[in-house]
């Protein structure tokens, strides 16, 4: 029986981090952004806090939110769905590619616009503001 239970906390684990694996990361670079942030007050680390945590819901949304959202959406605005297929497509378009789409690049934006002020900084002449 022992070894029935540690062989299914160790798939259990395996199945966590399969299935979370990419917001650990996320909520990783949150915490230090908001440690350095807290600790140093730096502009880059509010971006930074910016981007992980906008990756990190966008996945969560796309997991998790998406489909009730589309859903009671849908129900709520669409009452006869025979009727309204274009308002329907519009909804389902928005909150399918639009939302993703727009916390993507807010997200990875946010990141890259970050790192490339960071290296911007550190490569300017001396004498330069």
């Amino acid at each position: 029986m022992y070894q029935d239970l540690k062989h299914n906390v160790i798939i259990g684990f395996f199945q966590l981090f399969a299935h979370n694996g990419l917001v650990f990361v996320y909520v990783a670079g949150a915490i230090i952004s908001l440690g350095v942030l807290v600790f140093k007050l730096k502009r880059i680390a509010a971006v930074y806090l910016i981007g992980f945590a906008t990756l990190a819901i966008k996945f969560e949304y796309n997991k998790h939110i998406m489909e009730p959202l589309l859903k009671q959406t849908v129900e709520t605005v669409v009452i006869n769905p025979d009727t309204h297929l274009f308002i329907q497509r519009l909804i389902n378009t928005f909150l399918i590619k639009g939302v993703p789409a727009i916390m993507w690049l807010i997200g990875w934006g946010s990141l890259f616009g970050a790192t490339y002020f960071i290296f911007k900084q550190r490569h300017r002449p001396k004498g330069a503001p």
